[in-house]
């Protein structure tokens, strides 16, 4: 289920979503029925789930003249933080009303890929029967020398997860995520796992060391559109069609429309 309690940044439901991928992880997300996320940790970007320098002068600075013991309580937070990413799964869309080249060219390997298109609303409704928390959030691009990542507060521990480098911001991304692992709400509730309390480093250290999860999502939902990669062959586009039938869902597929001819 994807909750929307967060002090987060959603888009809203109308708001078109784009995810690029290959075709091998194409078929393997029809054949699972699942969405795949992974360890944040396992990111290229070694920035993901970090906090920038202003944020930790100010945690600094805040604790000059306070007792030891909230000192204490402050070094244990900030552990916390710094071995939260290794704990949490995030999956990335990119919002854009239309297709992206630079999106196409960044997440294909080869010419031999698919785009899904979709809505916030639909992911939000794909979701609905999964029994695992998910929250999802527009990612904020700033600069780690100079900006501040914001602490404190109830959502405080997902904004590392959702803030990247200004170099990325082409990417335009939402990002899904969970942490811990494959546990419905209220096993983590009763495993004090729940992020909505007081989390003590030990709780993290029992999280099972996994590189992804795979969460259960309805892909008739889910999926609006496919649309094949620019000069694909025509081949391709008969084979993707074919294997969603194989796998019983029923959305069109269209050709990119980056290969559509000028009129003049």
């Amino acid at each position: 289920m994807l909750r929307s309690d967060q002090k987060l940044w959603q888009p809203d439901d109308e708001s078109h979503l784009w995810r690029y991928m290959d075709f091998t992880k194409f078929v393997s997300m029809l054949d699972t029925k699942t969405l795949f996320f992974p360890r944040l940790d396992k990111l290229e970007d070694k920035y993901e789930g970090t906090l920038s320098k202003p944020t930790l002068a100010l945690v600094e600075r805040s604790l000059e003249d306070q007792p030891e013991e909230q000192k204490v309580k402050w070094s244990q937070t900030l552990e916390i933080y710094k071995s939260f990413k290794a704990h949490m799964f995030v999956n990335c869309w990119h919002i854009n009303d239309h297709e992206s080249a630079a999106m196409w060219e960044l997440y294909l390997k080869s010419g031999e890929g698919v785009a899904i298109k979709t809505t916030f609303k639909r992911i939000k409704e794909s979701l609905s029967s999964c029994p695992y928390s998910v929250d999802a959030s527009k990612v904020r691009y700033v600069n780690y020398e100079t900006e501040l990542i914001p602490v404190g507060g109830d959502a405080s521990i997902y904004y590392p997860v959702v803030h990247k480098r200004k170099s990325y911001q082409h990417e335009n991304e939402i990002r899904l995520f969970c942490w811990g692992y494959n546990m419905s709400i209220e096993d983590q509730k009763a495993a004090g796992l729940d992020l909505a309390g007081p989390i003590h480093p030990c709780l993290i250290s029992q999280l099972p060391d996994r590189p992804g999860i795979g969460l259960d999502v309805n892909l008739d939902v889910l999926i609006e559109e496919v649309y094949v990669a620019p000069s694909c062959p025509g081949w391709f586009l008969s084979l993707v069609t074919s294997v969603l039938t194989k796998y019983e869902v029923k959305r069109p597929v269209r050709k990119s429309n980056l290969d559509s001819d000028p009129v003049w």
